[in-house]
């Protein structure tokens, strides 16, 4: 998939599912218990996810995906006892 965006970086559907496929990732290696693995995939989500969802603002399902993202960084942040940075990463 990382492939295909840098091939054809004009293709926003493709950007997207990047975007959401790097945040399962994620899922996969919180339920693993592997956090610090799966903080660094959903701050990738979250880079793709903002940069798309500000192209297009008009997109709700977009601002979704990054709204869904962004709450597993925090999430992931907590658990880690980093507080600061959960409540930064919502803002």
């Amino acid at each position: 998939m990382q492939q295909l965006v840098r091939n054809d970086p004009g293709r926003l559907d493709w950007q997207r599912d990047l975007g959401v496929s790097l945040n399962n990732i994620g899922r996969i290696y919180e339920d693993f218990g592997e956090t610090e693995r799966a903080l660094g995939y959903y701050v990738r989500s979250n880079e793709i996810l903002d940069a798309l969802a500000k192209k297009d603002p008009s997109r709700m399902d977009w601002w979704r995906d990054l709204g869904v993202s962004l709450n597993n960084t925090g999430m992931m942040y907590e658990f880690l006892g980093e507080g600061e940075s959960a409540i930064g990463s919502l803002h």
